[in-house]
């Protein structure tokens, strides 16, 4: 079960008693940060269990080369890229987040 949140309160529940937490797209990897110490500390009260960090990433496709890398090293284990801009520009943004999916990425952390 995931659950998603906003407030510190919502994402430090989200650590305790879910198996993952959800997040929107309104996080910069400074505020992400944040949030993920309130996940934290709920997280202290359960201890060591499977964890799953979601986060929608809102872009376009001339924003999404280097993406990742800044969220995946906070902690984020899965994006989702939330697209913004016109219909029309789906198929550049889908090719934009299969490029970046195919690029060796880094070992992490």
């Amino acid at each position: 079960m995931l659950i998603g949140g906003t407030g510190p309160k919502t994402l430090a529940l989200a650590g305790e008693i879910a198996d993952g937490v959800i997040l929107d797209s309104q996080y910069t990897v400074n505020t992400l940060r944040d949030a993920l110490g309130h996940v934290a500390t709920g997280r202290r009260v359960r201890g060591e269990t499977p964890f799953s960090t979601v986060l929608f990433l809102a872009c376009n496709a001339d924003q999404v080369d280097g993406s990742a890398s800044p969220y995946l090293d906070a902690g984020v284990d899965t994006l989702v890229f939330q697209p913004v801009g016109p219909q029309t520009a789906m198929p550049e943004l889908i090719t934009a987040v299969g490029d970046e999916a195919a690029r060796p990425q880094p070992p992490r952390r």
